[in-house]
């Protein structure tokens, strides 16, 4: 089964934060600059800002992302090079030519005009800073064992379409980068996998969340689905999650580039 990543409720928060320090920093760690500034841009729970602002103690990180409410207040007790800001990332609320790192994480499947963006990047990049992007465009797992593929299909699709979600956009984001001014433009593809209980059975809750929210709601409303395939696919869900070989496996492509 092969479909995009399913829920942001609170059962995913750990999950999350755990896989995005481990991945990211891998990702990241060797495109940090000795000192400086650097910008998580919708920086959600800014766990990776937090970790570079306390392992890079002469980089000043300034996380910005439009609802902070997921941001732990502590962040800005522990230490004095991190900052949090509130904004937008059409209109990024710095100079010009101030920033020599950016980093975006699974951000740009959210936005209206991903190209704006990066330009507005671009615009508060210092000469030769850099950009880093990674985006996640799909997940393959062993749940279509237990639930009706077709009918999973119908409801993510119309998720993707209801919240204006486009996985797809990451497959541009290399012309993207070079119609904006960007150079060295490079890509490679990373894998997250994960056989962990805990792991399968957070992803599980967050997807049965998905079913039992307003959107599931919806989509029986739409007669995407019934009420009946609704409690099914719940049921078997919470099967798939105590199934000893579950797994599950994101595909990130990630992007680096520099202003020229």
């Amino acid at each position: 089964m092969s479909n995009y990543i399913l829920g942001h409720g609170p059962n995913m928060m750990k999950r999350f934060k755990d896989r995005s320090l481990e991945d990211g920093v891998s990702f990241i760690e060797p495109l940090l600059p000795d000192s400086g500034i650097v910008v998580d841009l919708g920086c959600g729970s800014a766990v990776l800002a937090s970790w570079i602002s306390e392992n890079r103690k002469k980089t000043k990180v300034i996380a910005i992302d439009r609802e902070l409410s997921l941001i732990p207040k502590d962040y800005l007790e522990r230490r004095d090079n991190l900052l949090l800001v509130q904004g937008d990332a059409y209109n990024i609320p710095l100079y010009n030519e101030s920033v020599d790192l950016i980093y975006m994480q699974a951000l740009c499947m959210y936005l209206e005009s991903t190209e704006s963006v990066l330009a507005e990047a671009y615009r508060i990049l210092k000469p030769k800073g850099k950009i880093a992007l990674r985006n996640s465009v799909s997940v393959i797992n062993n749940m279509g064992q237990f639930v009706n593929d077709d009918i999973f299909e119908k409801v993510l699709q119309y998720t993707l379409k209801k919240n204006n979600d486009n996985p797809r956009v990451a497959f541009n984001i290399s012309s993207l980068l070079d119609c904006t001014g960007y150079s060295n433009i490079q890509m490679k593809t990373s894998i997250e996998s994960s056989k962990d209980t805990d792991d399968i059975q957070d992803v599980a809750r967050s997807t049965i969340e998905l079913f039992k929210s307003n959107i599931g709601d919806a989509a029986v409303q739409d007669h995407i689905l019934s009420e009946t395939d609704r409690r099914d696919i719940i049921t078997n869900l919470e099967t798939w999650s105590n199934y000893p070989k579950a797994y599950n496996r994101a595909i990130w492509l990630e992007h680096t580039a520099e202003k020229a």
